[in-house]
């Protein structure tokens, strides 16, 4: 871990487009571990507009900061 962040400051785990696989791992089970939701950023084949799923394959798109 490169930095502590006290876990009340967290509300979400955001792994980028291209994590790692054994940091996509470790994400997952802080999650869990921690009960904080996690999500992936995603970018689609047919546009460029990134969108976020979950790890209940729900997708979410960013509209003025909000997810």
């Amino acid at each position: 871990m490169i930095l502590y962040i006290p876990l009340d400051c967290i509300s979400k785990i955001i792994a980028g487009p291209r994590i790692k696989p054994n940091f996509l791992q470790q994400g997952i089970e802080l999650s869990k571990k921690y009960n904080i939701p996690f999500m992936q950023v995603n970018v689609g084949k047919t546009t460029s507009t990134p969108y976020l799923t979950n790890d209940s394959s729900e997708t979410y798109i960013m509209m003025e900061m909000k997810l």
